[in-house]
């Protein structure tokens, strides 16, 4: 009687124990498969910031040739100002001759003035753009290391996680031999 008890028991206990591994089991390779896709996501993520990266060095890259291009036209401005006080001083040489010259001369110089303003204004533009550029580009490189770091962490939890179903596994193996 008691020997017919201890197995009873015992099976008792060993389906309990099958059933908990095999729950134990499910979970595990649930939460694998989670942890997995996780790390794709975040790898895909890293290559999205990537590229997110690539395009703000190129925009960097396009400020300063619109730099470049701002004082080749400050210098057209400055060189235009100079003929048009030339052009002035020549108007007033010329006396009554030279007055339709002179608001020609005035209206060049004025053109200059102007185009030198907009000159600075454009380039107050793309300064203030550089500076924001710089400050995307710091966020992208933070957010590509974060990333780098999910991805790891994520890679390292979905190992421990394998390794816990293939304990599950053995468990729920020894459940059945005993």
């Amino acid at each position: 009687m008691i020997g017919s008890i201890v197995i009873a028991t015992s099976l008792d206990n060993q389906v309990k124990l099958t059933q908990v591994a095999k729950q134990f089991s499910q979970s595990s390779e649930t939460i694998s498969a989670s942890t997995q896709e996780l790390a794709a996501s975040a790898n895909h993520l890293k290559h999205f910031i990537e590229n997110l990266e690539t395009s703000q060095s190129e925009m960097r890259h396009q400020v300063e040739n619109s730099t470049k291009i701002l004082g080749m036209i400050n210098s057209v401005a400055k060189n235009t100002r100079i003929l048009g006080f030339n052009a002035g001083i020549e108007a007033a040489r010329s006396g009554e001759y030279g007055r339709g010259f002179s608001v020609v001369a005035k209206e060049i110089t004025k053109l200059a003035d102007q185009s030198a303003d907009s000159v600075n204004e454009i380039r107050r533009l793309l300064d203030q753009l550089k500076y924001k550029v710089d400050q995307v580009a710091n966020i992208t490189q933070e957010t590509v290391g974060i990333a780098s770091n999910q991805k790891a962490s994520i890679e390292e939890i979905s190992i421990s996680i394998q390794n816990l179903a293939n304990a599950a596994e053995e468990i729920e193996k020894l459940a059945k031999k005993v």
